[in-house]
């Protein structure tokens, strides 16, 4: 899979329909509280705590698969900073 990820461009997307939060605001909390692990950015933004399709390809259980999950954003914004 390529992490290629324009945080500018898609930085609007909702990554998490559940708890209605965008690429920015998950890239916002992870350069804030040095976030590291998905565990520290679920228990900070809610995101993917409930149905978890938003966490990583292997666990999207939708029908449109989403293409772009939180494990992604972590590993871009954390190489990036």
């Amino acid at each position: 899979m390529n992490l290629k990820l324009n945080l500018e461009t898609d930085a609007n997307k909702e990554i998490c329909t559940c708890a209605h939060i965008s690429v920015k605001e998950i890239e916002a909390v992870i350069l804030k509280h040095s976030v590291t692990t998905l565990g520290e950015l679920q228990d900070l933004t809610g995101a993917g705590a409930h149905c978890r399709n938003c966490l990583f390809r292997e666990l999207d259980s939708s029908l449109i698969p989403k293409g772009l999950y939180l494990n992604d954003v972590l590993k871009i914004v954390k190489q990036s900073h």
